[in-house]
Parts: structure tokens; C-alpha cells; sequence
């Protein structure tokens, strides 16, 4: 095994890019690969855990003190073990050879974020992008250490990735306003406090933001969803009426956004065909519900470079698999107003699953029309009228593809593990 690291390390990595670590490895063999990374190596992906020698085992010397920063790494990412402490002093000195990382990926524990932002203030200088990564083992990443984080980097991030066991609140917005003249893509799955940090604050505020991520791929809990209410989302001036101008209306192409609180006096049943003890009303008067949906379809149609719009999403719920459904939202049918929507020619990707809509032949073929670069509708039923749309597209438009709509039929989500050797 101890040969079989040298010859890696020695002969091997020394014309590598791209290097890939994972699994249980032993402490100073670690140290030596790591120490042995060439010149040329751009990205670097550890998901490890490093443990101890035993005494009986030999020893791999590694020349810490010789080692220098690898000029072209842009991208570490990095999964370590449990044993966070022993893993931060055994991957140290990677630190000092990441100068030029402009990348980050990493997941960790809350009470690690001091630590980790000292880390990322002495040694990354060119950062620009972070992700903190999601692993079902961890704690909720908490707003105060988010913001810890944030606010000692330098002012001038692109991207921030806050996945699934992120909250974001009115700390976390203060840090990431550092960013607003610079930041290009952000995504949360989990969005805790809406007092302060909104949705609408990130659209209104960041003139440069191209993508919007407030819903995950895949399965999610339905608790865990981000949703903003419609009348915010609309966000009228109240001087003269109309919509509030956005500073990222002509940079965004990719929003995911799920939009609540529309009166849909037209859904009696759910989607088991029970009927509901009540219809979606919360007080409205007859029509108010289009008058709703007009603005909100007018807000969408300002982002007039969208590629990628998910309104929509899959999710399951432990308990009532009925709550992870959409009734409270846009109906997508010419009648409800979607004609709006008609100035989104780059369009490529729709996503409404789980969403109550009312969509048929006649709309689809209007996608057909007005979206000439739509490649894939998400979440249209196999039944009803929106089974009628399918086939139009399939025997009309072939180039608009209309995946199946999955769901979930068990009242828990096992849990699901993958192991890399």
C-alpha cells in the first residue's frame, strides 16, 4: 500500500489537472500525496477521511516547510470525515497552496465556520466563488455563521451556493450585500428569515445577478421550500401603481422561484380528486384572482433573457403527501393571462410540477409558437387536459419535450447512501 502511494505520488499526478481523493486514508499518506501535487493541477476534489497511524505502521515523511502554491488551481472542494479537528490540522498544509483558488466547495460543521473563515481570509485571496455543500449528517449552517464566514472575505464574490441545510437571514444579507455590484449566481434551498433578507431584495438589489435558486433538483421536504407571496413578488410602487423597476431585470436567466398566496376560486379538489373543504379564496372577490395573476405574469415578463424558469418542484412530506402540492398558484392558461409571457423568446426550460395549472391543447400550442427555443416542459399531469397537451407536443412539436411527472407515493423518504471507492 505505503509503495503503492509513492508511485502515485511520485510519477503519476506529476502531469495531473484534475485530482480526486476520496474515502478512509491514512494520515501522513494523505500529507504525502498532498504534498506531492505538480504545478499543473487545476482542480482538486477531496472526500476523505484522515485517520491516525497505528504505531506498528510505517512512517511517510512529508517536507511540509517545501512545499509552494500550485499556480493553477482554481477549484478545491473539499467532504472531509467526522473528525473535523484531525482533519483540519491534516489538510493545513494544503492551505498554503491555494492562492490561486478561485472555487470552493466544502462542507463542515457550524462550530468550524470561526476556523473556516480565518482559513479563507489568509489564504484565499482570489476567491470568488463558495458553495457550502449539504450532507445529511450535518447540522442546520446557521445565519450568525454564514455571516462569520461572508464578512471576512474580500467584497467582489460571483457566485454563492447556500444548499440544503443553509439558513439565510438578516446577518447573512448584510455580509452578502458586500457583493452586490459583483454577484452573478445565488442559490438557497432554505431561506429561514424574510424580515429582512427577501427574495425580492436579491432582485432588486444585485444588477449584475444572472441566476436565482430558491428551489432544489430532486426531492425535498415540503417545509424546506422557499416561497414568496404574490403580492410581494409583484411589488407595486405606491405613488404611481405600477411595477417597481428590478436592477437585475436584463441579467437574470435562470430563476427558480415558487410564488404563493393567488386566489384560485377554480380548485375545489386536490390532486387525489378529494374535494377541499374550501376553495382557494382568503377573501377574494370574484376576478381578483386574473387581476392577481396578470401582475405576476407582468413581473416574469421582465426578465426578458430567462432561459430556465422553474415555478414549480418535487417534493414529498412524511406525513400529508396532499401539502406538497401548489394550489395557490399561476393557472398557465391563455385565459389566466399567460399571453404576458409571450416576450421570453430565449425560454428553454419550464418547470410546474406539482402545480395546480390548467394547461391544454390551446397552450400548448401558444408555447410552440411564441417560445421558439422551449426544449422541455416539466410537471404536466398524464391526465385530463394537460394529457392532451403531451400528445400535441409529441405529435406536433417534437423538439418540446414533456418528461413524466413523478411522485413520490411513500409517506417517508428512505434514507439513501453512495459510497466511492
Amino acid at each position: 500500500f505505503y509503495e503503492s502511494i509513492r508511485v502515485i505520488a511520485d510519477s503519476a499526478v506529476q502531469q495531473l489537472r484534475h485530482l480526486s481523493i476520496h474515502g478512509r486514508i491514512l494520515d501522513c499518506a494523505f500529507k504525502y500525496l498532498i504534498s506531492q501535487c505538480p504545478d499543473t493541477l487545476e482542480t482538486l476534489e477531496l472526500r476523505v477521511t484522515p485517520y491516525i497511524r497505528e504505531d506498528h505502521l510505517p512512517v511517510i515523511e512529508v517536507d511540509e516547510a517545501g512545499q509552494e502554491p500550485l499556480p493553477n488551481l482554481r477549484r478545491l472542494i473539499l467532504h472531509l470525515g467526522y473528525r473535523n479537528e484531525l482533519c483540519h490540522k491534516s489538510i493545513y498544509s494544503i492551505w498554503k497552496r491555494c492562492k490561486s483558488v478561485e472555487a470552493l466547495e466544502m462542507t463542515c460543521e457550524s462550530s468550524n465556520f470561526q476556523p473556516i473563515a480565518t482559513i479563507i481570509k489568509t489564504f484565499f485571496p482570489n476567491l470568488n466563488t463558495i458553495s457550502f455543500g449539504h450532507d445529511v449528517h450535518l447540522q442546520t449552517v446557521q445565519d450568525i455563521s454564514l455571516a462569520t464566514v461572508l464578512l471576512t472575505s474580500r467584497p467582489g464574490w460571483r457566485s454563492v451556493n447556500l444548499t440544503a441545510n443553509a439558513d439565510l437571514g438578516a446577518r447573512s444579507w448584510v455580509a452578502l450585500s458586500r457583493h452586490a455590484s459583483t454577484l452573478e449566481k445565488f442559490s438557497v434551498a432554505r431561506w429561514r428569515d424574510q424580515n429582512e433578507a427577501k427574495p425580492c431584495s436579491f432582485l432588486t438589489a444585485f444588477p449584475r445577478l444572472q441566476s436565482f435558486v430558491t428551489i432544489s433538483e430532486g426531492f425535498i421536504r415540503t417545509w424546506d421550500i422557499t416561497s414568496i407571496d404574490a403580492n410581494e413578488w409583484i411589488h407595486l410602487d405606491p405613488l404611481s401603481g405600477s411595477l417597481t423597476p428590478w436592477s437585475c431585470e436584463n441579467s437574470l436567466t435562470d430563476l427558480r422561484i415558487r410564488i404563493s398566496g393567488i386566489p384560485r376560486l377554480d380548485v375545489v379538489r386536490d390532486q387525489r380528486g378529494k374535494k377541499k373543504r374550501q376553495p382557494i379564496t382568503w377573501g377574494a372577490y370574484p376576478g381578483e384572482e386574473r387581476v392577481i395573476q396578470h401582475r405576476v405574469y407582468e413581473r416574469l415578463s421582465r426578465f426578458v433573457n430567462l432561459e430556465i424558469l422553474w415555478l414549480g418542484h418535487n417534493s414529498y412530506d412524511y406525513e400529508l403527501l396532499d401539502c406538497s402540492d401548489q394550489y395557490e398558484c399561476l393557472e398557465m392558461s391563455l385565459e389566466s393571462g399567460l399571453d404576458r409571457l409571450r416576450g421570453l423568446k430565449r425560454l428553454r426550460v419550464l418547470n410546474l410540477s406539482l402545480m395546480a395549472t390548467r394547461i391544454g391543447q390551446k397552450e400548448a400550442q401558444w408555447m410552440a409558437e411564441q417560445w421558439p427555443e422551449l426544449r422541455e416542459i416539466h410537471g404536466l399531469e398524464d391526465k385530463g387536459d394537460a394529457k392532451k397537451a403531451r400528445q400535441w407536443f409529441k405529435s406536433n412539436c417534437p423538439r418540446i419535450s414533456t418528461p413524466s411527472l413523478v411522485r413520490l407515493e411513500w409517506s417517508y423518504r428512505p434514507t439513501v447512501a453512495s459510497f466511492v471507492a
